[in-house]
């Protein structure tokens, strides 16, 4: 299974749900692919990786930085996941 995929999941996935969630791309290395924004001013950062994929070092490092802020972060490896979180983030 490509990240690509688990991407398109994630992104219609989120879509449905009435939010939205840009790609952090041009924020710099290491941040997570995707910022969700959701009703009520809801915020979560999300790198989505194909099943065998790993977190890097920055992306760690940039990970915790972002949850000592008080940001919720997740890293989700498969569709599944990916549905099993909307889900949940969404309730």
């Amino acid at each position: 299974m490509l990240e690509k995929s688990v991407e398109l999941a994630f992104t219609k996935g989120v879509r449905l749900r009435d939010g939205i969630a840009p790609k952090c791309e041009r924020i710099g290395k290491g941040w997570p692919d995707r910022v969700v924004l959701a009703r009520e001013g809801r915020i979560a950062f999300v790198e989505l990786k194909r099943p065998d994929g790993r977190l890097g070092v920055r992306q760690r490092l940039i990970a915790k930085m972002l949850e000592a802020l008080g940001f919720d972060v997740f890293c989700l490896y498969t569709k599944e996941e990916v549905e099993t979180w909307l889900e949940g983030w969404f309730r």
